[in-house]
């Protein structure tokens, strides 16, 4: 019984004390999502339901295009995954399309962008929440231009 009395301290001692995470750094990440507020259309023109297609986001440093994602199609209501983004991204802007290749219409739908940039906040989940109210359309005169003069005279793929 003495021996087992030791042994049964330092077993309480050795479980009764808490690790301590406070000296490791907490890993953060920096994310975005891109969210629809549009509402779902009811119109005759076949996938022109207010799912944004071709879906295409433009990162930056400074004003430097520093690359883009492509991303899978949004339907009205819903959500993209979250994308992790590298902590030297400032500023992202979000360009698509209402309707896919597949339609009928395709040729004559105007590539529509956000109208301002999305700051990033750095370690933090970053939310492009898509309304009526904050797009362009291609043919507006800032937008009717070449992609790349719209960006500043960056090269795009």
């Amino acid at each position: 019984m003495k021996k087992f009395l030791p042994l049964l301290t330092l077993a309480l001692v050795f479980f009764s004390c808490s690790k301590d995470n406070d000296s490791e750094p907490e890993i953060k990440i920096t994310t975005y999502q891109v969210i629809s507020n549009v509402e779902k259309q009811e119109t005759t023109v076949e996938y022109l339901d207010g799912t944004m297609y071709e879906v295409v986001v433009f990162k930056f440093i400074g004003d430097d295009l520093a690359g883009e994602d492509s991303l899978d199609p949004i339907s009205p209501g819903e959500a993209s995954n979250k994308i992790t983004i590298s902590e030297d991204i400032e500023k992202i802007k979000l360009s698509f399309k209402f309707v896919p290749r597949e339609s009928s219409v395709y040729d004559s739908a105007d590539r529509r962008y956000l109208a301002s940039y999305t700051f990033i906040n750095k370690n933090s989940e970053n939310k492009v929440i898509l309304k009526e109210s904050s797009m362009l359309q291609s043919t507006l005169k800032i937008a009717s231009q070449s992609i790349k003069e719209f960006f500043g005279g960056q090269k795009l793929k």
